[in-house]
């Protein structure tokens, strides 16, 4: 894995390679990852001559249910 720390959009950044298997079938490709200032990370997952998909993630608090979620659909998840 070849990885790459940086600064990309006001956020630190790591940009990497990957190597695995999509649905049994040998893959590889790279992502970038941007780290926000309010704890989220915002990315970019790339396959080598294939499809790319961008995602966000947020950080949680365990104690606290999920906006938009009601306190009944929070025990299910647990």
């Amino acid at each position: 894995m070849d990885c790459r720390h940086g600064r990309r959009n006001g956020g630190r950044s790591v940009d990497f390679t990957w190597d695995g298997n999509d649905e049994a079938d040998r893959a590889s490709g790279r992502r970038l990852v941007i780290l926000r200032l309010d704890g989220s990370m915002t990315g970019l997952i790339c396959f080598h001559d294939g499809n790319h998909s961008s995602f966000k993630a947020m950080p949680f608090d365990d104690d606290k249910p999920s906006p938009g979620s009601s306190p009944k659909t929070e025990r299910r998840l647990r």
